[in-house]
């Protein structure tokens, strides 16, 4: 990879758990290209803020945020993300013409980052672009908000990328995979020896991992109809707490042998997931790491991944869970055997850091 003068100035804005990690794998990749000094500013939107979870999360990513917006409402998603734009705008007075903004995924702090570079004339990267997820019309709303806002995108799969050029996409468009990869799997969490191809060495074959925390999901008779079908099947279910459904799931749980935990540190969750056998969750990041780890997932009643689901790498289960006795078949006629991941591109890592490095260079 080409080595090129540092930039001036990036500003990383993230607000959510796979923006965060999103965000640390970048500081990775940035700081692993060459030992020379950068100036990057890190702003944590804290759309989603605990204090001890994200507090923990940060120190386990290494990841320091420079500035931690705080809202004066947390009432509705449209009251943080009014909240968060109207900060950006404040802050970015201070920010030099040349700043160059990076905005991950598609949750709301991406559209709050990539309107203020917008606004601000900024250039803007868009790590994870073109993705369309399915049954995610905000997401997909804001995803495509930013593309067309975007100098450069950083695609994680081919499909992503040819969305993104019958869109009509003028920027520079770089596959690279998924940017957590190599930070992932060398700095963070090594799989034990055969995960990466799909052999299930050390997993329980009937230990199931789930978390559930989306409010569309918070309901009692949803998740003890959940747990009584996973354990009518057979399976041993290891519940993982988060703090919006801790005293739910109690409940729903209430007189079942089920094993809860409470909220992990993120090498935690990853050891959890290389135990099991697969997830189950709503959460966009853990289905993720779960097939970085090699474990299939089910995704309960939330948008998933066109890539993922494509590549038969995850299945969605609605919100009656109709589905969910066909959803476990599948992942137990896999035997282990995932299918290859789409987002992993011999490279693209490089090259999109090189592109990267590059417009924000430019004069």
């Amino acid at each position: 990879m080409t080595r090129r003068p540092f930039p001036a100035h990036l500003v990383l804005i993230c607000g959510v758990r796979p923006q965060y990690i999103k965000a640390a794998a970048l500081q990775y990749e940035l700081q692993r290209c060459s030992a020379a000094p950068f100036t990057t500013t890190i702003i944590d939107t804290a759309q989603h803020f605990s204090p001890p979870m994200n507090d923990l999360l940060m120190r386990e990513i290494g990841l320091e945020p420079t500035i931690r917006l705080r809202h004066p409402s947390r009432s509705s998603p449209a009251e943080v993300l009014g909240s968060t734009v109207s900060q950006l705008g404040n802050l970015s007075s201070q920010w030099p013409l040349t700043t160059t903004v990076v905005v991950f995924g598609d949750a709301n702090p991406m559209l709050a980052g990539a309107l203020t570079a917008k606004l601000n004339g900024f250039r803007l990267v868009h790590v994870e672009a073109g993705e369309r997820r399915i049954g995610g019309e905000q997401e997909s709303f804001n995803s495509r908000a930013a593309d067309l806002a975007a100098d450069l995108a950083f695609c994680v799969s081919a499909s992503a990328a040819e969305a993104l050029r019958a869109e009509g996409f003028t920027g520079q468009l770089v596959r690279t995979g998924d940017l957590a990869a190599r930070w992932f799997t060398h700095m963070i969490a090594p799989p034990p020896a055969g995960d990466r191809t799909g052999d299930r060495t050390g997993a329980d074959a009937n230990r199931v991992m789930v978390t559930l925390h989306r409010p569309e999901n918070m309901n009692i008779g949803t998740m003890r109809q959940l747990l009584t079908r996973l354990l009518d099947r057979g399976k041993t279910v290891h519940w993982i707490l988060h703090p919006r459904s801790a005293a739910m799931v109690r409940r729903a749980s209430k007189e079942l042998p089920v094993v809860l935990h409470e909220p992990m540190g993120f090498r935690q969750v990853l050891r959890a997931l290389s135990d099991a056998a697969f997830l189950v969750s709503d959460s966009g990041g853990l289905i993720r790491e779960a097939h970085l780890l090699g474990r299939p997932a089910l995704a309960v009643n939330t948008a998933v991944w066109t890539d993922l689901h494509d590549a038969g790498l995850i299945r969605h289960v609605g919100p009656d869970l109709s589905d969910l006795d066909a959803g476990i078949a599948w992942v137990e006629q896999l035997r282990g055997a995932l299918p290859p991941s789409p987002l992993m591109v011999p490279g693209g890592i490089d090259e999109g850091i090189d592109a990267l490095l590059t417009l924000a260079n430019r004069p």
